[in-house]
């Protein structure tokens, strides 16, 4: 990096000297980044300082539940769309003039792995309810755009960039998927495919409500006026 000026030396030297941005983090911060190193590659992958990844385990019971949903409802509208749209963004990438960007990049890897519309739009309804039933460990925000992209990159095996063989053991370095990348396409689903979401999120609030109600309903009790 080239500092050109006094002024801009002095400011970097107090930025670098300043502890991380995130509240009660003790570590110098990297680079001119107002994060320390922890926290500035959670921004990078997880678009939040405190951002982690879902696991599988985490989302299993999320993706069963957004499987029964999309079969019971095949015939909306807004489902078909949505696979169709999902199916098209995956599909189109590799005879893009632009496939070799990094975005389209990612995206040819995922349609060559066979990953299809129904299923990374279970993917993605299974993110949403995560963070609809678990909101302080996936806020809604840059961290939700971000988890939407980081569920369909992790869907298929990275691609390997290189691999070697130290003590007895492979090792492989895997691609590196930039942080506009996540961005990028974590936004344009929300964009395309929020108010789906919502939707969703709003007739499952109902059906819950309604069962709510009807064992509230089977919990009365039996009074002489019922013979009426």
């Amino acid at each position: 990096m080239s500092i050109t000026t006094p002024e801009k030396r002095r400011s970097f030297i107090e930025r670098n000297n300043s502890p991380c941005s995130r509240p009660g983090c003790p570590q110098a911060r990297k680079g001119t980044s107002k994060w320390c190193s922890k926290h500035a590659s959670a921004v990078r992958r997880y678009g939040h300082a405190e951002g982690k990844a879902i696991t599988k385990k985490d989302l299993h019971s999320f993706f069963e539940a957004a499987n029964d949903f999309i079969d019971r409802h095949a015939s909306h509208q807004g489902i078909q769309q949505a696979i169709s749209f999902l199916d098209q963004l995956i599909t189109s990438a590799a005879s893009d003039f632009r496939a070799h960007l990094p975005l389209n990049r990612e995206l040819v890897r995922l349609s060559e792995e066979g990953l299809s519309g129904r299923e990374a739009l279970a993917l993605v309804v299974a993110v949403h309810m995560f963070s609809v039933h678990r909101p302080r460990e996936l806020p809604t925000g840059q961290g939700l755009i971000y988890a939407y992209a980081n569920v369909l990159l992790k869907a298929r095996p990275q691609s390997v960039v290189r691999s070697w063989h130290e003590e007895g053991v492979w090792k492989r370095q895997y691609r590196r998927v930039g942080s506009k990348v996540r961005r990028n396409l974590g936004r344009h689903i929300m964009r395309t495919l929020g108010g789906l979401l919502v939707n969703i999120q709003e007739y499952q609030k109902k059906e819950t409500d309604d069962e709510i109600a009807r064992n509230m309903s089977l919990r009365q009790p039996f009074t002489p006026n019922d013979s009426k």
